[in-house]
């Protein structure tokens, strides 16, 4: 989940500096839904952005750092103002309603298809992958991860893919 949407237009010819907030490890939980019985339609996708309290806390805290950084000595002279419609003097409440207008999923989406203990009533795969309830069938790639991991991506994908294949 990212602070920046991708709505935000540079000024034309001249220097932008873009400093989005990410949370990487967001606690809110989306749902996939089938729509139809028809296997080509789309399904229905809620990504449940911002439904935890942390999720919020951690953006709005991220913002707030953000503004810090910017605000350093350093910077005096280069960051001629803000392109965003808050400042470092914005309430809690303020901040949040600008989050909530602009923060968009950072399309490292994982959890899609949950792995969940043999047995176990919920997720979509065992430990071995395999797709519970369907028989010769596993889901081999990211959708089984809960969390998006920390560091890059392809080492945990190529795990995956290890263990299922």
């Amino acid at each position: 989940m990212t602070t920046q949407n991708g709505n935000l237009n540079p000024p034309p010819q001249k220097f932008f500096f873009s400093a989005p907030a990410t949370l990487l490890t967001p606690t809110s939980r989306g749902t996939i839904t089938i729509n139809t019985t028809e296997p080509f339609d789309q399904p229905i996708i809620n990504f449940g952005c911002l439904t935890t309290p942390f999720d919020l806390f951690a953006l709005r805290e991220s913002v707030k750092s953000i503004w810090r950084f910017v605000s350093a000595a350093a910077w005096k002279g280069c960051i001629l103002g803000p392109a965003v419609t808050i400042s470092p003097s914005s309430s809690d409440a303020e901040l949040e309603s600008y989050i909530r207008a602009n923060a968009a999923p950072n399309y490292h989406v994982v959890g899609t298809a949950s792995m969940s203990p043999k047995g176990a009533h919920h997720g979509v795969v065992d430990p071995d992958l395999k797709v519970k309830g369907a028989t010769n069938l596993r889901v081999i790639d990211a959708s089984i991860l809960p969390f998006c991991t920390g560091g890059e991506h392809n080492g945990p994908r190529g795990c995956c893919g290890r263990v299922g294949g």
